[in-house]
């Protein structure tokens, strides 16, 4: 196992590749080869090679990351998601012996983490390791938890989280976000399509672990000296829906296009009565890993169309992937590329208008969260009167709450946003699909929201339960308990010597045995009540309602026990004679002596 470490943005122990291959494999672009060489092949073990994981990487977050941050990571671990699919990362909540660890700490505690680290570092530091013929096996950074700059603390976890999936190096080219070192405002950097393109080609299953650069360019070509037959990979359509236009984008898989040695696409585009109103061949030879698009404008009616699409290849035709939409509300985005100069100042407006309306659409979901809220918040209101009372006597209204931080942080994230302010296509864009995002967010607090609201609903059940139980014992409280007291109150008025005899009694032990049993029964329910009053969460509910119900009582002594207090009360006289703290038995006519008080029992 070898060791390396990386200091901030620059390298140690670490060496690019000294020379690339200039020309690309067939199938991938010149622009993609390049960058990809940039960024992925190292001087390792005196060959360029890559550092690839053999594995899907977990990343385990620890320390103090701020909201920003763990928000951060989460668009950055998406956009890497979104475009790799055979080494997918994902976010593991325990540490492991083998993994990406990103540790927000304050930097006197940098050495805790990474012994080896320079006495000099004050932001960030990375240590790893790698097998021979392996890969990464794991990713060690440290973040300064004291650095007040967010967007810098948003430069350094979009760096490392990058640098930790085994993309470490970087490019000159301007078209990449995220690989060029280009530094965010205001919100994490999304892919470009030169970044998908990158994360497609190195997580695709030609580049493998631990392969040098020549390595990893002949096993790409190889792809196409094999013996095939038509394709047989589907093509993904995603549909995105603007005003007057529909957009086609083909997603398919880089890898499974290689074998199938694919070199385009034929489609065909039919509106509503099934009249095609475009159709073409798209060259897609050049470049497996791009996206490509087809584009249906000028739409002024509200109808569907339809899009029927094929690989091709040497040997013809393979299946054909459907998908359909209609026009849309938001303005289509469009890019710089695009339009000429003279539409520049047009083109900007439009892409501030989309990205206002991205905007309000996500303003427009954290609303429908706070009226979902409200019926959370209120769905007591739905039971009956006892059993709203029950429910009130808890905190199961809390549950309801639970997500109060987050929404804030939204709104404030979205409220943020300043489309007006957009200096150029580009950065209206990036607003849109920062908006978009924030709306996926918005959306999943609606539908968690939702999710409570459905299970404080369910508690109705458990907690009738609970209503018809509490009744049952507060019944044999009043048959038991209150009589019980009532006893020992008459008692405690008569002689010492008659009151032991009666608790002698057969009569007595019996009632006092089921009386104590009782108590201990009501004694119970009492302090499973008290902790009623901490429950807010449904699933704590369940627990007392299941101890409390439990407590069952026999009816059948209940009798027994009326008729044992029946025999008790009768031998207990009416009226004793009182004189100080003295007590006697009054004479057979009921009469006290000279100076005694009569006391009645009763």
């Amino acid at each position: 196992m070898v060791t390396l470490a990386i200091i901030g943005i620059f390298s140690a122990s670490l060496q690019f590749a000294s020379a690339d291959i200039s020309l690309p494999p067939k199938g991938v672009s010149q622009e993609l080869w390049k960058a990809f060489q940039e960024i992925v092949i190292q001087k390792i073990d005196n060959a360029d090679r890559n550092l690839k994981w053999s594995t899907s990487p977990k990343f385990y977050i620890a320390g103090n990351p701020t909201q920003d941050d763990n928000y951060t990571v989460q668009v950055t671990l998406n956009e890497i998601r979104n475009s790799c699919t055979n080494i997918t990362p994902a976010i593991t909540f325990t540490e492991l012996p083998e993994g990406v660890l990103l540790h927000y700490i304050p930097v006197s505690d940098f050495k805790k983490i990474i012994p080896q680290i320079p006495p000099d570092i004050t932001t960030s530091y990375a240590w790893y390791t790698y097998y021979l013929n392996r890969g990464l096996t794991k990713w060690v950074t440290v973040i300064s938890s004291e650095e007040k700059d967010q967007n810098y603390r948003n430069y350094l976890t979009q760096l490392r989280i990058l640098q930790g999936m085994g993309l470490i190096g970087a490019t000159t080219n301007k078209n990449s976000n995220l690989f060029s070192r280009t530094y965010p405002s205001g919100s994490p950097l999304l892919a470009s399509e030169l970044d998908m393109q990158i994360i497609k080609l190195y997580c695709s299953t030609f580049i493998r672990s631990w392969d040098t650069a020549q390595q990893s360019f002949d096993a790409i070509n190889s792809a196409w000296t094999k013996t095939i037959n038509t394709p047989t990979n589907l093509l993904s359509i995603k549909v995105s829906e603007y005003l007057g236009q529909i957009n086609f984008k083909f997603d398919f898989d880089p890898s499974t296009a290689l074998e199938n040695q694919m070199t385009s696409v034929e489609y065909k585009i039919s509106d509503a009565s099934g009249s095609v109103v475009k159709s073409g061949v798209i060259d897609v030879s050049p470049n497996l890993f791009k996206t490509y698009e087809v584009i249906v404008g000028g739409i002024k009616d509200s109808g569907r169309y339809s899009i029927e699409a094929w690989p091709i290849n040497s040997k013809g035709g393979g299946s054909v992937s459907k998908a359909s939409g209609r026009q849309g509300k938001s303005m289509a985005p469009k890019t710089t590329s695009s339009t000429g100069a003279s539409d520049a100042a047009a083109e900007i407006i439009d892409a501030r208008k989309a990205a206002s309306d991205a905007k309000d659409a996500a303003l427009s979901a954290l609303s429908e969260y706070e009226r979902y809220q409200s019926d959370c918040l209120e769905v007591s209101f739905e039971f009956n009167q006892e059993i709203q009372d029950l429910f009130e006597a808890t905190s199961l209204s809390s549950y309801c709450r639970q997500l109060d931080d987050e929404v804030a942080s939204l709104r404030a994230k979205v409220g943020a946003l300043e489309p007006v302010k957009a200096k150029t296509t580009d950065d209206a864009n990036t607003l849109t699909d920062t908006a978009n995002l924030y709306s996926e967010d918005a959306d999943a607090f609606v539908a968690q929201i939702q999710d409570f609201t459905d299970e404080l609903r369910r508690t109705e059940k458990q907690i009738t339960l609970l209503a018809k139980s509490l009744a049952q014992l507060e019944l044999v409280e009043t048959l038991v308990i209150d009589p019980w007291n009532s006893l020992m109150e008459r008692l405690a008025l008569i002689p010492k010597s008659s009151q032991t005899t009666i608790k002698k009694s057969q009569n007595y032990k019996s009632a006092l045995s089921y009386a104590s049993q009782v108590q201990k029964i009501t004694e119970t329910r009492d302090a499973q009540l008290e902790l009623l009053a901490l429950v807010d969460s449904p699933s704590q509910l369940q627990p007392i309602v299941s101890r409390i119900s439990g407590l069952v009582v026999n009816n059948a002594q209940v009798t027994s026990f009326k008729k044992y207090l029946i025999s008790i009360n009768k031998i207990i006289p009416a009226n004793v004679c009182q004189k100080g703290a003295l007590v006697v038995l009054a004479s057979k006519s009921g009469k006290c002596s000279n100076g005694f008080e009569v006391v009645p029992t009763l």
